[in-house]
C-alpha cells in the first residue's frame, strides 16, 4: 500500500497515513451490471484525520488491431463526489464511456482528498461482454400453427443499448438454410 499525508487535527501538521486497499484482489472478476464492493482498511489515524476519499479505477485500454492496437491510460471516477472514509464503497459496474477496446490491468485507487495521494488495489479482471440469453422459449418449446402468439423473455449481461431488435428464424428440415420469418 502507498502512504498518504493527512492533516493532524490537533496541531495542523501533516503525518503519513497508510490506507491498505484490500478489495478488489488479483483474480477477482468485475462484470457489467454487477454490484461490487471496494474495501480498504484505514488506520485509526487515517479514519480520524482523513474524512473523505475518492474512489477511481485506473486502467490501460488496448485498441482493436483494426484501429492500430495502441494502448492508452485512463481514469474512471467510481465515486462522483468524495465519500466518507469508512472502508467500503459499493458500485454497480458500468462500462467506461466510449469503450472501444479491451481493458487491461485495472486497479481501484482510494485517493486521499487532503493530499491527493492514492493507494491502489491489486490488478483484477474487468469483463465488458455484452450478451442476451433467451429464457423463453427454450430449446424444448414446440410451436403451434402460424399466427399464434408467444411471449419472449430474455436476460442480459453487460451494458446493452436501450433498444434491441430480435430476428426470428426457423429451421426447415431437408434444406441447406433457415428461412427468415
Amino acid at each position: 500500500a502507498h502512504t498518504g499525508l493527512s492533516r493532524d487535527e490537533e496541531d495542523y501538521s501533516y503525518q503519513e497515513v497508510p490506507i491498505d486497499v484490500v478489495s478488489p484482489r488479483r483474480g477477482d472478476l468485475w462484470t457489467a451490471g454487477q454490484v461490487v464492493h471496494v474495501r480498504w482498511e484505514p488506520t485509526k489515524a487515517s479514519h480520524r484525520c482523513l474524512r473523505f476519499v475518492r474512489i477511481e479505477m485506473h486502467y490501460t485500454l488496448q485498441a482493436p488491431e483494426r484501429s492500430g492496437g495502441k494502448r492508452s491510460q485512463h481514469v474512471l471516477a467510481l465515486s462522483k463526489i468524495p465519500v466518507p472514509n469508512i472502508g467500503v464503497f459499493s458500485w454497480r459496474v458500468s462500462q467506461p464511456p466510449d469503450l472501444k477496446g479491451t481493458i487491461l490491468a485495472p486497479v481501484v485507487s482510494v485517493v486521499d482528498e487532503t493530499s491527493g495521494t492514492r493507494s491502489d488495489s491489486q490488478a483484477f479482471d474487468f469483463d465488458t461482454t455484452q450478451a442476451i440469453s433467451f429464457t423463453c422459449p427454450d430449446e424444448n418449446t414446440r410451436f403451434g400453427r402460424s399466427g399464434s402468439c408467444y411471449n419472449i423473455r430474455w436476460q442480459t449481461a453487460g451494458m446493452l443499448a436501450r433498444r434491441a431488435t430480435i430476428h426470428l428464424y426457423r429451421e426447415v428440415p431437408n434444406r441447406a438454410r433457415s428461412d427468415h420469418l
